[in-house]
């Protein structure tokens, strides 16, 4: 261990305690040293008269049997359960010092004895006193307190940060998570109602985010079957992420680290004490983040909107999918206002439609509500009946209107991956606002900070409280899991370094400063490419009035010319999952005949993904990152700040080997500023 780690890990007392303690072998029990240890300093009038009087008292009350029952006696009836500062007293060095003469620490930890640690030994606290007293010191480990971290929503990025936490927290950081969503089953498992309404949503993790997982948490992700489709990712169902991280939390490797709460916790109930005692509270509470809301007031920050309708599809004992998975991603990436996200292993998923402001007023049911995640709409049934768990009014009102151009479009999307009406679950608007933060950490106000045991907390937020993207392109599942991995890495980070001492903002700087880079990759290379071409309500209205000047003709073959190029480029890729797909242009021929003029022409102006502009090196939390995966990112990285300084100045720049750089938090800026 290094001498900056033995540092960290001691605490110092005046070797006067020691002499107060006594001689090791004297004949007396722990309890009995205690007693008289705590009335040798009742008599300095340690922390005041007042002070010195209740230490008495505590220490004549013969109903405090044993040493934790005397820290528990003094954190209660002097401390009151809670320290007014960061700064240690002399008091609170003497009862850390009997507890560990005691050797508490090293004990069985019982309930009470593990909550007197905790207060005593809290990592916010500064172990010395300051300054110094005069005189010898001997110095001793320090057996750090538990931190809590309070986070609020139990969807997939509440619980991979969970995980990650509790994971490199090492048994030194207890989680609470709460969910209104959950119940607690028979059997006192946390689990979803039978009848919850689920997320039906098919996401893409990218495979440099789940390499950060541990292997054990990758494993129960994927259940050992990654389902390949893009490039370098694996394609997984929402509510499959959900269930297997909730399991996963549930685990006897997170007894006592991890704790579920089946119930929801609004702002005020927080600072009523709902939710206990906390060092940190993370807001996972996505995109309507109440958390983000009250405590990042006047820090939000709107970049742009879309909308999108989204058909839910279940194709039921078929299962699979109509076309390949290489013809999905062709037809999709081919054109902007239609996306597929499915999965070929049970034949689920999401088809979505780009819309215009005209089109998205028109998304409701038959009865005028607007159709959402909370209230989705149906189609009818063939028969014409409505689907179990639907009623009348619920009825998606433009299916009602077969001939209008707004149902064509609809129509044609099912039509273009080969899907019929029959299996459609239910139908949602979508309303995509890109979004940030300008701080991912906040100060905790003083008014919500009444239940903690100390000055204050910090508050944090990850996922899409933190920022939403335009789901096009993706990546916000992914974002928010590298967020959780990211937090879990500094919050040890700053444990195993003393940072916490104070509970200040730096303690998490390079948390806030990973959430800033990675608002700057998702939105600037992402999200606003999409915007800026087809993605914005009044650009996307303004190519489909143009696309009417369109002949069908050179649309047709505009968008095959297209998807063809799209295929000869991916197929060429190390990273491509498929064999060679034959007779590419012919499918692609056949399913775009089966298309409204219309249709073929609003696709063709839509333009095919920008992915050149979306292309670029990726913000991790390096921390994570293993060996190889570090220096094989790394010499990415700089192999194309090599070739955009060339192509700026017509120069090379001298070759770095990435080793040289620094091993923390590497952004793409940080390069950049070199320059």
């Amino acid at each position: 261990m290094s001498a900056m780690n033995v540092q960290e890990d001691t605490i110092l007392f005046p070797k006067a305690y020691e002499d107060a303690w006594g001689e090791e072998n004297a004949n007396r029990t722990e309890i009995e040293r205690a007693r008289i240890f705590l009335l040798r300093m009742a008599v300095m009038t340690i922390d005041g008269p007042a002070c010195s009087s209740e230490l008495r008292a505590i220490v004549r009350d013969q109903s405090n049997r044993n040493v934790p029952a005397l820290a528990w006696a003094i954190q209660m009836r002097i401390y009151g359960n809670r320290h007014a500062e960061f700064t240690p007293t002399p008091l609170l060095q003497a009862v850390r010092f009997l507890l560990i003469k005691a050797r508490v620490p090293e004990s069985g930890f019982t309930n009470r004895s593990r909550a007197v640690l905790d207060f005593f030994f809290d990592p916010t606290l500064h172990r010395n006193l300051e300054p110094l007293p005069p005189g010898e010191m001997v110095r001793y480990h320090y057996p750090s307190g538990r931190l809590r971290v309070c986070i609020i929503g139990g969807g997939p990025t509440g619980l991979a940060s969970a995980i990650s936490i509790a994971e490199k927290g090492q048994g030194k950081v207890e989680v609470h998570v709460w969910e209104r969503r959950w119940i607690v089953t028979e059997t006192g498992t946390i689990d979803y109602p039978p009848d919850a309404r689920r997320r039906d949503q098919v996401v893409t993790l990218q495979d440099s985010v789940t390499s950060l997982l541990s292997p054990r948490s990758f494993e129960a992700l994927f259940e050992g079957y990654p389902e390949r489709v893009w490039p370098g990712s694996a394609n997984i169902q929402i509510r499959k992420v959900e269930d297997r991280l909730l399991s996963r939390c549930q685990t006897d490797e997170f007894h006592g680290l991890i704790h579920l709460h089946a119930e929801g916790v609004t702002r005020r109930e927080l600072a009523a004490g709902s939710c206990g005692d906390f060092h940190v509270l993370l807001g996972t509470d996505g995109a309507a983040s109440w958390v983000r809301k009250n405590y990042f007031r006047g820090y939000e920050n709107e970049r742009g909107r879309s909308y999108a309708l989204g058909l839910a599809f279940d194709r039921g004992e078929k299962a699979g999918l109509p076309w390949s998975q290489p013809l999905n991603i062709f037809l999709t990436l081919g054109q902007t206002r239609y996306l597929l996200n499915a999965s070929d292993y049970d034949g689920k998923g999401y088809l979505n439609m780009q819309l215009t402001e005209e089109e998205w007023n028109k998304m409701v049911s038959v009865d005028g509500q607007p159709i959402h995640f909370g209230r989705p709409g149906c189609f009818r049934l063939p028969d014409g009946n409505i689907p179990e768990g639907f009623d009348e009014s619920r009825v998606f009102a433009p299916s009602e209107d077969r001939g209008s151009p707004l149902w064509k479009s609809i129509e044609d999307g099912l039509k273009l991956f080969g899907f019929k009406e029959s299996e459609v679950t239910n139908v949602v608007r979508i309303p995509i606002v890109v979004q940030a933060v300008r701080e991912g950490v906040q100060m905790l106000p003083l008014e919500d900070s009444r239940s903690v045991r100390r000055p204050h907390a910090l508050v944090a937020v990850a996922g899409d409280a933190a920022m939403t993207v335009h789901f096009w392109p993706g990546r916000g599942l992914n974002s928010g899991i590298k967020a959780g991995i990211a937090l879990g890495d500094e919050i040890c980070h700053a444990l195993r370094g003393g940072r916490f001492a104070g509970l200040q903002l730096g303690a998490l700087e390079e948390y806030n400063d990973f959430i800033i880079k990675l608002q700057g990759r998702e939105h600037d290379k992402r999200s606003i490419p999409i915007l800026n071409q087809s993605g914005s309500p009044e650009m996307l209205g303004w190519l489909l009035r143009k696309a009417q000047s369109v002949p069908e003709e050179v649309a047709t073959e505009w968008l095959v010319g297209a998807m063809n190029q799209i295929a000869e480029r991916l197929e060429q890729r190390d990273d491509w999952t498929f064999a060679h797909e034959s007779n590419i242009e012919a499918q692609i021929r056949i399913i775009l005949r089966q298309l409204n003029s219309l249709t073929l022409r609003e696709m063709a102006v839509s333009f095919p993904w920008p992915t050149r502009e979306m292309a670029g090196a990726e913000v991790l939390p390096i921390r994570s990152m293993r060996p190889e995966e570090k220096r094989k990112w790394l010499q990415q990285l700089w192999g194309m700040l090599t070739a955009e300084k060339t192509k700026r100045h017509g120069v090379g720049i001298p070759v770095l080997d990435p080793r040289q750089l620094d091993p923390h938090y590497l952004y793409i800026t940080r390069f950049s500023a070199a320059e």
